[in-house]
């Protein structure tokens, strides 16, 4: 369905720029207000899986709707598609966490400071699901971030949240087939 934007979104506020986010040059957008800045900023790190920028997941776009939503209220926000999403062939083989969300969201960071228009000493990272549970390591490579924000990070260990998450999603049709079982069975 077309998207709308929620109510508390003032599209005169700000305006939406097409970006590319570090060595994978992964497409992004910033939005930014239209006022004069220096503006604080935020990046957002997605969770788990292949993620589109605006972390779409059915009709909702989580990650359009904060920063739209930040953005009217004078707040710059990067937003960009995962590297699983941009590149997939990357991940074919065995890849680590790092590959997945931490080394984007650090180059994510050096693209806000590069900006004039943001303040460099109020950049912040929100992270949701996987990206919260990473934000604080993120944050310990990244020297100089104002704060975090966790939005659904989990405090459990990620091979045990990852493994709750598959017997959660292959048991949703009350059946678990052969080969969901077998997943299972290779998950553990």
């Amino acid at each position: 369905p077309e998207y709308s934007p929620p109510h508390y979104v003032d599209r005169s506020f700000f305006r939406e720029e097409v970006c590319r986010v570090g060595s994978h040059l992964l497409p992004g957008k910033i939005t930014m207000p239209e006022d004069k800045g220096p503006f604080p900023a935020l990046v957002l790190v997605h969770g788990s899986g292949p993620n589109d920028m605006d972390e779409t997941l059915w009709e909702t776009r989580i990650f359009k709707d904060l920063a739209w939503g930040l953005s009217s209220q004078g707040v710059i926000v990067l937003r960009y598609d995962k590297r699983s999403r941009a590149r997939p062939e990357l991940f074919e083989g065995s890849f680590t966490i790092m590959e997945e969300v931490v080394e984007d969201a650090i180059e994510a960071v050096g693209l806000l400071r590069s900006l004039d228009s943001v303040d460099s000493s109020r950049i912040y990272l929100h992270g949701h699901s996987l990206g919260g549970m990473m934000a604080p390591r993120i944050a310990s490579l990244e020297e100089g971030l104002a704060g975090l924000v966790l939005m659904a990070a989990s405090a459990a260990h990620l091979e045990d949240a990852f493994l709750e998450q598959m017997e959660y999603l292959v048991q949703l049709d009350g059946v678990v087939d052969e080969n969901e079982a077998v997943l299972l069975q290779e998950t553990r």
